[in-house]
Formats: structure tokens, sequence, C-alpha cells
């Protein structure tokens, strides 16, 4: 991926100063009458004022001039005459270093959403024990990982690596298994495991579950603070057309769904699936819900016409 363009920083107004002697097209030090008209080194300015102008990059700021300039950075480098103007303007190198940064920084945030979206559902699955050994493969076109089917974590360990972003992230799971002890470990950019037979670090994919139907069962504790899994994983439901009390307010229309074992303290959080979108939009679903012990209420402008598929997970 393309390393980032240094870009310099600008001058309020771009104030304008003058050459204080002439200077021919190999000059590396030109001396101004105003320096305090450039930003601090290094940095670029223009001089000439028309479509003759020529860009300098100056390396260094002394109290009267600008050294060791690169002339023709943009322009044609030549001579020019004590009196010309000389100002650190908004160049054309500015803009399109500016938009070619930008592109830049949105390969690599993309990268890290990919990365990070293909550690989650690699980690989702080994909670879900829904891992197993399988062919390489994609999902929605991000690599992901399989790893041997496991009951035991003896450790975890996530590590953020390299600020710099070369390596975005790097996890390390020791597993157990029939083998011995594998480590997993999602590095620049793959989900590799660890052979401890053949002592070689290998790609791997994850098998998900199924989108509809399978079944999670048991509890994943991380260091006896978290629990995956139950009815903590996220689940299918349906949001029936029978069922709906009518109530006062904006959303007249009311309805009860049961989650075993929810807490009045948890929030759910409901997902409307893609092929019900435009019934939920018809029936004016709310976009809120108000959660109470072992069920949540849903509301709506109106009865749905058909019935709408969801999912919903309760969140930690």
């Amino acid at each position: 991926m393309a390393e980032l363009k240094e870009m310099y920083k600008g001058i309020v107004n771009s104030p304008k100063a003058e050459l204080l002697e002439s200077v021919n097209a190999t000059d590396t030090i030109i001396k101004v009458n105003n320096i305090e008209a450039f930003p601090e080194a290094p940095n670029i300015a223009t001089i000439g004022s028309d479509e003759t102008a020529e860009t300098i990059l100056y390396a260094a700021k002394t109290a009267d001039s600008l050294s060791g300039c690169t002339r023709g950075l943009q322009g044609i480098a030549k001579n020019w005459e004590a009196g010309e103007v000389i100002a650190r303007n908004f160049t054309q190198k500015d803009h399109a270093d500016l938009i070619e940064n930008i592109i830049i920084l949105q390969e690599k945030l993309s990268l890290k959403e990919n990365q990070l979206y293909a550690l989650s559902q690699t980690l989702l699955a080994i909670a879900e024990g829904t891992t197993q050994v399988g062919n390489s493969k994609t999902l929605d076109g991000h690599e992901a990982s399989y790893f041997v089917k496991q009951e035991e974590f003896e450790e975890t360990q996530i590590n953020a690596m390299d600020a710099s972003a070369k390596v975005i992230n790097h996890s390390r799971k020791l597993i157990n298994t029939e083998n011995g002890v594998h480590g997993i470990r999602f590095f620049e950019g793959k989900t590799q495991y660890y052979d401890t037979e053949q002592e070689e670090w290998f790609d791997a994919v994850v098998d998900f579950l199924p989108t509809t139907g399978g079944t999670i069962t048991g509890d994943l504790q991380i260091d006896g603070t978290v629990t995956l899994g139950g009815k903590y994983a996220k689940t299918l439901f349906t949001i029936t057309t029978t069922d709906w009390t009518d109530v006062t307010g904006d959303y007249p229309k009311r309805k009860q769904i049961n989650i075993t074992g929810l807490l009045a303290t948890e929030r759910v959080d409901i997902d409307i699936a893609k092929e019900s979108m435009k019934v939920a939009e018809k029936a004016g679903i709310c976009p809120t819900l108000e959660e109470y012990e072992g069920y949540i209420l849903i509301y709506a402008k109106k009865v749905p016409t058909a019935n709408i598929s969801a999912t919903y997970k309760v969140v930690v």
C-alpha cells in the first residue's frame, strides 16, 4: 500500500514577499525581503504570479533566505530578477497530495475494517464452538480462517502491534487439541494457525453456522467476566402479525418478545432482515424498544402485513 505524501503547512492569507537578489535556474539559496512570510522548513514557495511561475521546495530558513532549495518542483526552474513576487501559495501539488492522502487513508481504513471484521468473525465462531477443519474460502470478500475444533482455551492474549499500522492487529490464542497446543494468530491481514507437528504457520478459514437454523449451546467465559454464547449470541426470531396490543402515543401498536434470562438492566439490539425491511418500514416499526425482565416490548405505527424476520442480541 502506498505511503502518505508529505504535506506542508500553509500560512494565513499567503503574504507576499519579494526576491532581494536575482537568482539563476540552479541557485539553491534564495534571499527574500520578508522571511516571516514563509512557514517553517521544509515547505514550498512559488516564485512569480502567472502561468510561468516556479514552485520550489526549501529545506531550511535563515534570517533572510530560503536555503537548500529544490528548484522546479512544479513549473520550470529559470532565472528570476530581484523584486519578483514569492509567496507560500496553495498549489496544485498541495491539492493533489491532499486528494491522494485521502484515498490512501480510505484504503487503510478499509483494510483495518476488513481485518477487524475477519478477526471478529473468527473469535465469534470460536466462542460459539462452530469452528472445524475446512478448505480455504472467503466470506463477503473477507478472508477468514479455520481452526481445529476445541473445547478449552488455556490462554487468551490480544495485542495491538505496530503503531504505524503496518501490522494492524495481532491476536494469538493457545488452545488444547488432540495433537497438542496449537497457536492461532491474526497477522498482517490473515488469520493463521500453527501446526506443532509440521512446525509451520498455515492460512485458515472459519466455517460459520448456517444463516437459517442451527443451535448454539453453552457459554464461553473470558477472564471470568464476559459470557458469550447462550442468550448473548445473535438469535433469529420472527415478529409475527399476531398478538399486537393497542396503546396510546405515536406508536399505537405494541408486541412482547420473550427472551429467556434477559435482565432488566441489559440492552437488546435488533436487526431487521433485508428481505423484511419493506414490511417493517410500512408498519412503522419504532427504532427504539423497551427491555424488561425476561422480555422486550417493540412498538409500531400499525400491525405489519406480513411476518418480519429479524435477529436480536443481548449486549454485554
